[in-house]
């Protein structure tokens, strides 16, 4: 696995449990938390699900805060819920003061949800504090009330987490029979340059191959399974020709899947493969969790409608720094396969 510099090795996750904004409202919730403790710093990611009616001059300000019982906190950037009115005074007046911020354009009637995902410096007090948010509501500068909501809390254990689980949205598998099973996740194998063929005992491909092997066999050594089906999903980093990093992704994905074939003498049907050339929204997801300098605007960037290339000579132009700093750190995790066993468990 390759080394980032905000996510490392190794991460921390702890769960928030959702829970409604005390029993006299439930207009305002988190339904999704995690939490990553990664290079230093604690990475807030969470969701929540807003059902409020406001007044037409409303504005609720959400201010979430780590706590702990010997005082210590930290306060994260806001989110703010507001009414038609209200977002134009806000985008005129408040946008201009506060440089970082969440805001939610409030429609009645409808249930709408938030992303937040923050970074902040991690202190070792945090692994026992509570999630909380400070709501502030008002109209026309008026405060209606301010309160203190917990809307969830946290404890974050010692439990690695590896940092494909960051790349790719975790794979339920809710459409499956219930006799059928599934493992995944990513091979970081590494390829001399512009080469496609797998060798064994080059760089770290000995130890990432062992994950592969040891997922095919924790369950086919098993009585009563069959092997259904194996998915490959390759992906290239978004530097060079883009021309290239296709090939480069499909032909490393067939090596991969000629490979498996070849060790456990498995009907090629039996594996099917995709692959994604630049893998762009990877980046995205990486660069948004990181203190890496100019962030928006390299997030602005790897969004443009550019063609690949362009995009990529546009960051190296406008950001040499910091695209020096994503080719050593951030770019290697993005080459990968991720995979999907699928097995069968037979009836007894």
């Amino acid at each position: 696995m390759k080394g980032l510099f905000i996510l490392s090795l190794i991460a921390t996750l702890g769960m928030v449990r959702p829970l409604q904004a005390q029993d006299r409202d439930s207009s305002i919730c988190i339904t999704d938390s995690q939490f990553y403790i990664s290079g230093g710093q604690l990475i807030v990611s969470m969701q929540l699900e807003v059902n409020r009616m406001l007044r037409p001059n409303e504005s609720v300000g959400l201010t979430p805060r780590l706590a702990d019982s010997l005082d210590n906190y930290v306060q994260l950037p806001s989110i703010y819920i507001n009414s038609r009115k209200q977002h134009i005074v806000f985008q005129r007046e408040q946008a201009r003061e506060e440089k970082d911020y969440v805001e939610l354009r409030r429609r009645n009637g409808q249930t709408q949800k938030v992303q937040y995902l923050r970074a902040v410096h991690f202190s070792e007090w945090m692994r026992y504090a509570q999630l909380q948010v400070d709501e502030t509501s008002c109209g026309c500068g008026i405060p209606f009330r301010t309160d203190s909501l917990l809307l969830g809390y946290v404890e974050v254990p010692s439990r690695p987490v590896a940092v494909e689980q960051l790349l790719q949205p975790p794979h339920t598998g809710a459409d499956l029979p219930k006799n059928v099973i599934e493992k995944s996740g990513s091979a970081y194998l590494d390829f001399p340059l512009n080469e496609t063929t797998i060798y064994p005992t080059f760089s770290r491909n000995a130890e990432e191959l062992e994950r592969i092997h040891r997922s095919i066999e924790e369950v086919t050594r098993q009585p009563q399974v069959i092997l259904s089906a194996i998915e490959l999903h390759g992906y290239a980093s978004p530097e060079g020709p883009y021309k290239n990093n296709e090939r480069l992704s499909r032909e490393r994905t067939e090596s991969l899947k000629r490979y498996l074939t070849e060790r456990y003498g498995l009907a090629d049907s039996l594996i099917t493969t995709r692959f994604t050339p630049e893998d762009w929204e990877g980046l995205k997801r990486l660069v948004s969790v990181s203190d890496i300098s100019h962030k928006p605007e390299l997030l602005e960037l790897a969004d443009d409608a550019l063609a690949p290339d362009q995009k990529e000579k546009k960051m190296r132009k406008k950001h040499p720094k910091e695209f020096q700093v994503l080719l050593e750190h951030v770019l290697p995790a993005l080459r990968r396969t991720d995979y999907v066993i699928r097995y069968t468990i037979l009836p007894e």
